[in-house]
């Protein structure tokens, strides 16, 4: 279902990866940045105010832009809840945190057109959000690689 989304999303971790090595980020920092952060927007925002040297300010300001960013998931997640309240609690925890902006959208459609809303949204069905981690790391990786050898 969320095929036509994944050349975006390698796309965008490739680039996210070649930014991270401009900012003389590890392979294993930016790795760990794809797969904890799960949030592209704030990631690329965060690599734009990332410091050799971090201060309490600095982590607090990042944390903050990073909570900004994302405030849009409150929404997108309080507009799914009508069709997830029956579930257990640990299937919700589960659809909310994998919840992005393409999956919630496809969900959304899906739901419209008489489908079940939890398993399109939090990518159960369509591996964007339980089999995402590896391929951003992959991308990030390939991004990297692509910044060191052009520099």
């Amino acid at each position: 279902m969320t095929l036509p989304i994944w050349p975006g999303i390698i796309v965008f971790a490739s680039a996210f990866g070649t930014a991270a090595a401009q900012k003389g980020l590890t392979v294993g920092q930016a790795m760990g940045m794809s797969v904890f952060m799960f949030a592209g927007a704030s990631q690329m925002v965060v690599i734009e105010v990332w410091q050799d040297t971090w201060s309490l300010a600095t982590i607090l300001g990042a944390t903050a832009i990073t909570a900004i960013v994302n405030s849009r998931s409150i929404l997108m997640g309080a507009a799914v809840q009508p069709w997830i309240r029956g579930a257990p609690q640990w299937q919700n925890a589960v659809t909310l945190g994998l919840l992005t902006d393409a999956n919630w959208l496809i969900g959304m459609r899906y739901h419209g057109q008489g489908g079940a809303i939890a398993a399109s949204c939090s990518g159960r069905d369509s591996r964007s959000g339980l089999c995402g981690p590896p391929q951003r790391c992959r991308a990030t990786s390939l991004g990297r690689w692509s910044a060191n050898r052009s520099a």
